[in-house]
């Protein structure tokens, strides 16, 4: 899951949040950049907080189970991202066994798909275990753009991905997430 910029202003997260910025009387429209900045890191601190918890009960009954996040392509590629989204791609492979990156460069309007997913991988790579650890999915469709691409097209980004030294990929047919 992920918390948006404006999402979970309820009366205990607001009290949550005042208390780990030392301040006694803000309104969500008056945060300043680090505010902010903080207050997304929390969110995506307490996701992964509530994960690590049902990682643990699960491997009392379970010990060989893996845990995954997925992230959005911007979490990747644009650490600023994590203000909207709460999700942030390094912490994520810290904490996760592994992080699924969905691939969809018609949902970001790049200009040229080929760049934009090597940049992906590139960019993965910058972080220790980051290619390890990431399956990038391809998918066939997009909520967002509202468009799908063929199998010929999703298996050239799959050619892409594993040229610019993906070590793992995923391709799903229906899109991972819909609006609601």
């Amino acid at each position: 899951g992920y918390l948006t910029d404006d999402e979970d202003f309820t009366k205990p997260a607001l009290r949550k949040l005042l208390f780990e910025l030392g301040i006694y009387e803000r309104n969500k429209f008056m945060l300043t950049k680090d505010q902010t900045l903080a207050w997304s890191d929390l969110k995506t601190r307490q996701i992964d907080e509530f994960i690590r918890v049902l990682k643990d009960s699960v491997s009392t009954y379970r010990y060989s189970t893996t845990f995954e996040r997925a992230l959005l392509a911007p979490s990747l590629i644009n650490p600023d991202s994590q203000i909207w989204l709460a999700q942030n791609y390094a912490k994520a492979v810290k904490t996760y066994d592994r992080v699924i990156v969905s691939v969809a460069p018609e949902s970001y309007n790049a200009e040229n798909p080929t760049e934009w997913m090597e940049a992906l991988v590139s960019k993965a790579g910058d972080f220790p275990d980051g290619l390890e650890k990431t399956a990038f999915r391809v998918l066939m469709s997009s909520i967002e753009a509202g468009t799908t691409i063929s199998e010929e097209e999703s298996r050239e980004r799959l050619e892409t991905l594993s040229d610019a030294g993906a070590r793992h990929l995923v391709y799903t047919r229906q899109p991972a997430i819909s609006k609601r």
